[in-house]
């Protein structure tokens, strides 16, 4: 499948865009902790959203990177079974109400996403993709 972005297209077999359209992750230079606030803009539709960067894998010349953040960020919302949940397994302070407010607003930013690309799907688990991640300086074994 291609994916477009820019003037470029790029064939990949790990995302399932359905789309023909401009794909941009734009970081808002906006963290808390280790989450990163993005602008995901596909075609002339946008929507701000809040990617776990633990890694610090964004990259804004690795826009398929980018992306696959953003993806796996809405399928982290996507397992979870609850408020609670969510936050325990991304290590989020649950009272945070900012944090409960876009919780809230991901069910129809999902929805809205999944219009525009077609299905959400990293085809990369999460324990894969961490177990594939050099640790960032003072975090472990690796980046000491």
């Amino acid at each position: 499948m291609t994916v477009s972005y820019g003037l470029h297209q790029i064939s990949i077999a790990s995302f399932e865009l359905k789309t023909s359209k401009s794909i941009h992750v734009i970081n808002l230079n906006t963290s808390i902790s280790e989450w990163l606030k993005v602008n995901l803009a596909i075609g002339l539709k946008s929507w701000i959203l809040w990617i776990d960067n633990e890694y610090l894998a964004y990259d804004p010349k690795k826009t398929l990177l980018n992306m696959f953040l953003v993806i796996r960020s809405l399928e982290d919302y996507m397992e979870a079974n609850d408020y609670l949940e969510w936050c325990k397994q991304n290590n989020l302070d649950a009272a945070n109400l900012d944090w409960l407010k876009y919780f809230n607003e991901l069910s129809n930013i999902y929805s809205e996403i999944e219009k525009e690309s077609g299905v959400i799907d990293s085809y990369i688990n999460s324990l894969d993709y961490q177990m594939n991640q050099p640790r960032p300086k003072g975090r472990g074994i690796y980046g000491q």
